[in-house]
């Protein structure tokens, strides 16, 4: 599990606080990171292990947005999902204003029921399991990021700032999601599309 996907959005948002704070405006998003699991715990591939305040599991209020970051690793015995994948698949527009994912979080999005018939992006590399795993899917790969409805859903890693971006420009204007863009040194209308950059490093 890679940090940049869940830490790249959160920045987002929290910088975007600063902003809206120093401009006297609304306070902006309250932000929370939280386990999939009950025992609260996020292990990523860095050599740091996050321990969260809550786990999904004990929200039961409604919510503003939810992103699903990457997908859960390998080690994990995916019985230990089980109550996650319950609790996701409970998510709708009733009571959750937007639903998105980073990378091959729409994986979960898609194992969750929640995104039939819905026209979806994930990692690039990860376009043609996609689509086989869950046929109902409209899946394209190009995009950074993707809006159908009340579902998000962005490419590999970086894509999720991207997305970030678009979601602080819904809900506080352009100029707002600019500001946070140059703070964060990063485009805030990404030029291309992402398997363009996938190909644009050689295979070491």
């Amino acid at each position: 599990r890679m940090m940049m996907d869940f830490v790249g959005p959160s920045d987002v948002f929290t910088t975007t606080n600063l902003f809206l704070k120093y401009s006297g405006k609304c306070s902006g998003y309250d932000v929370m990171i939280a386990s999939p699991t009950a025992d609260k715990k996020v292990t990523t591939g860095a050599g740091a292990d996050l321990l969260c305040q809550m786990s999904v599991l004990d929200i039961k209020s409604n919510i503003d947005t939810l992103i699903i970051s990457n997908y859960e690793s390998r080690e994990s015995p995916p019985e230990s999902f089980e109550p996650f994948y319950k609790w996701l698949s409970k998510r709708t527009e009733k009571n959750t204003r937007r639903i998105a994912s980073v990378c091959a979080g729409t994986f979960a999005l898609a194992k969750a029921g929640l995104v039939n018939n819905r026209k979806v992006t994930t990692h690039w590399e990860q376009n043609e399991k996609l689509q086989n795993s869950y046929p109902l899917l409209r899946v394209d790969t190009n995009p950074f990021y993707l809006k159908d409805g009340h579902i998000y859903t962005s490419g590999g890693v970086s894509s999720g700032i991207d997305l970030a971006l678009a979601m602080v420009e819904e809900d506080f204007g352009k100029d707002v999601a600019i500001q946070v863009a140059r703070e964060l040194v990063v485009y805030l209308y990404r030029p291309g599309y992402q398997s363009q950059f996938g190909n644009l490093l050689p295979v070491i």
